[in-house]
């Protein structure tokens, strides 16, 4: 995230040019391309509690006939968990409303024709009730609440992921199969910043760059991580919704590339843990996530300091940040694996510090200009990125409303600095500091932190039922 200049290439500005049937597009250009037959099925798909797609393919001509019309869904989409068993004591949804029918509203600015897919554009839906009454536990509903909070307040907000993921030479249905155990990291070697290495599999994330850049999701760049296997990819930021859904549409083009490149990748905060007998090293996935604040029109960047090192703007934003983490965690660190990369002992931050140039803090102040951002280092790449945007958006109008000063800086290693706060160390933890939260309720709504603490609940009764590898090897004769 180093270009200043104007990213935007969706939110229905079209990109047609050359290649008249990829990227984003305008209504009028949509329909244009069905009634010429160059768009055949228009998948209309909203994101679910965890930003995985669901929706429906529907026949372009039956879709050009009332382009308003959206789908109709179950409810249940909203209380589905990752293995689609139902989430239950919802307030939204279940037997008790009959998990009723909602909407979705085809948003007509997110329109794109999929460069991986045949004839086939891809509209992204706002969830909503059959009257059109919003649903407040809808992903997209959560953002755009806190953008309409920093509207009132004269701001704009630009933010852009950085994620990380796993590689694995074995294609989805092989390394189900093997229940997704003695995996091929493709390369099968740390690979911080290493070409050769990367060259292993460049077939496949030359087709990242391209295609997903092609599908209005900008890519600056592509680098190895420290892991085996492990990448990284960056994208250019963009207003805060329209780079959520790029976000998600990144995730969802990489896993369908990978398919078809007859590999498989992971977004798991953790995949492999690493052992004294293996040689491979435990690395976490991470979602490094850049905010900046603007004026209205999105023309000033508000962190931006002539002469200084921060703006006042930017200290009372990152303050709220700083304040709100704790109670926050389960909107940046959603899962039980999700804190098996918060460790403390490597790249992955625990402390709830800041600084400028340094890597063992949970925020950075980088940039410079109309450049300037806080980088929340604390997410990992199995976040929802309409949730994580939604809670620091939220804290950061908070900071500035409360004018909130930052907590401890850093100037060197932050995990070894005495006073600096531990973030939580587990879900249980995590969801202990949530579930009370009068500062969440203020932020996120008493629904919305009802509804994530529901979830949260769920997660932690499954696994703590389940039975360990661990378990097993550990006690199966010594027991």
């Amino acid at each position: 995230m180093t270009d200043t200049s104007d990213p935007s290439t969706g939110g229905g500005e079209s990109r047609l040019g050359a290649d008249a049937h990829t990227g984003p597009v305008t209504r009028e250009e949509l329909l244009g391309l069905i009634a010429a037959g160059d768009v055949e099925t228009v998948v209309l798909a909203a994101p679910d509690r965890y930003a995985r797609l669901f929706g429906k393919r529907v026949h372009a001509p039956f879709f050009a006939e009332d382009p308003e019309q959206g789908m109709m869904t179950c409810s249940v989409n909203v209380a589905w968990d990752l293995g689609q068993d139902f989430v239950g004591h919802l307030d939204y949804t279940g037997w008790h409303t009959g998990y009723h029918d909602m909407r979705g509203r085809p948003d007509m600015a997110t329109a794109r024709v999929l460069p991986w897919a045949d004839k086939t554009a891809l509209i992204f839906c706002d969830l909503v009730e059959e009257d059109g009454a919003d649903i407040p536990v809808a992903p997209r509903t959560m953002l755009r609440r806190q953008l309409e909070r920093a509207a009132a307040a004269g701001f704009t907000c630009k933010t852009a992921s950085e994620l990380e993921f796993h590689v694995y030479r074995e294609s989805y249905d092989a390394a189900r199969a093997k229940g997704y155990r003695d995996l091929t990291p493709a390369p099968g070697y740390c690979n911080d910043y290493l070409i050769l290495a990367q060259a292993q599999v460049e077939p496949f994330l030359a087709d990242v760059r391209r295609v997903l850049t092609d599908a209005g999701v900008p890519v600056e760049c592509s680098k190895g991580e420290y892991g085996w296997g492990q990448t990284e990819v960056n994208l250019r930021y963009a207003e805060a919704l329209e780079s959520a859904d790029r976000h998600v549409l990144y995730k969802e083009g990489v896993k369908e590339l990978a398919q078809r490149h007859g590999l498989s990748a992971t977004f798991m905060a953790l995949p492999f843990a690493g052992t004294a007998a293996s040689a491979q090293p435990p690395s976490g996935s991470s979602c490094h996530i850049h905010v900046s604040l603007w004026d209205a029109a999105g023309a000033e960047n508000r962190f931006a300091a002539a002469g200084e090192t921060q703006s006042e703007m930017s200290r009372h934003f990152l303050g709220g940040l700083m304040r709100c983490m704790p109670e926050l965690m389960p909107l940046f660190a959603p899962n039980v694996n999700s804190y098996k990369r918060l460790r403390g002992e490597d790249f992955a931050p625990c402390s709830n510090a800041w600084g400028y140039d340094n890597r063992s803090v949970a925020f950075r102040l980088v940039g410079e200009g109309a450049a300037t951002r806080i980088e929340n280092r604390v997410a990992g790449a199995d976040v929802n990125p309409y949730l994580a945007y939604a809670a620091m958006i939220g804290s950061g109008l908070y900071g500035i409303e409360h004018g909130l000063e930052p907590g401890p800086f850093a100037a060197d290693n932050a995990r070894e600095m005495p006073g600096v706060e531990r973030l939580p160390r587990s879900l249980a933890e995590a969801l202990a500091r949530f579930r009370g939260s009068e500062l969440a309720a203020d932020i996120l709504t008493p629904d919305v932190v009802r509804y994530c603490t529901t979830f949260v609940e769920h997660e932690l009764e499954m696994y703590e039922s389940a039975v360990t590898d661990w378990e097993r090897a550990a006690l199966y004769e010594q027991a």
